[in-house]
């Protein structure tokens, strides 16, 4: 396992044992979406090709850090094509675990809320390269009842290895969950003590 993994891993772990901020009503989430991976129009191939698109599966978890912030924790793994350097067609399998912060442009009363995301991340291809990989893009999220939504997020990721900058699309269902009474209780008693 490289260091950048460990670090990652690190920090992942820390960031859900140490943040105390929730959500009003449901402080965490599982999300799970299907992926469209594109590796090869970034390097040396044409966005326009739709076929050497492949699909992959991402599962998640997130938590709520505040009302229009959000942490998540996508795994993802899939079959891509890429090129290498001599502009050949390669065929190979790509797994990544990243570190995301999703900024909501949250209104209650709506049923869709677009965000944003940037993060960190880390792919391991099927050859036993590891590359560090900056993922930022923007999504959506549309509401099917109090606590399921139906997922969108498009996001280019830059990699800090060259011929790896790549593109995830990804369709899915995010459901929301946790102790809704309880957290809303606690929210409350803080807004009194401010208020004394």
């Amino acid at each position: 396992m490289s260091k950048t993994l460990i670090y990652i891993t690190l920090f992942i772990f820390l960031s859900f044992n140490t943040i105390q901020a929730q959500n009003p009503a449901f402080p965490y989430g599982l999300s799970f979406k299907a992926l469209f991976m594109d590796y090869q129009s970034q390097n040396g191939g044409s966005i326009a090709e739709f076929k050497s698109y492949h699909h992959g599966f991402e599962i998640g978890i997130q938590k709520r850090l505040k009302n229009n912030i959000n942490l998540v924790v996508p795994i993802k793994a899939g079959v891509v094509t890429s090129h290498n350097k001599e502009l050949e067609s390669v065929h190979k399998s790509v797994y990544g675990i990243d570190a995301q912060v999703q900024y909501l442009f949250y209104k209650p009363e709506t049923k869709m809320t677009p965000y944003v995301i940037a993060g960190l991340g880390v792919a391991l291809e099927d050859e036993g390269t590891t590359n560090a990989q900056i993922p930022f893009g923007v999504g959506l999220y549309f509401q099917v009842k109090e606590n399921a939504y139906i997922n969108w997020q498009s996001e280019y990721r830059y990699s800090l290895e060259d011929d790896h900058n790549n593109l995830h699309h990804g369709l899915g269902f995010v459901y929301l969950f946790g102790n809704k009474d309880e957290v809303m209780m606690k929210e409350k008693e803080d807004n009194i003590t401010l208020d004394d």
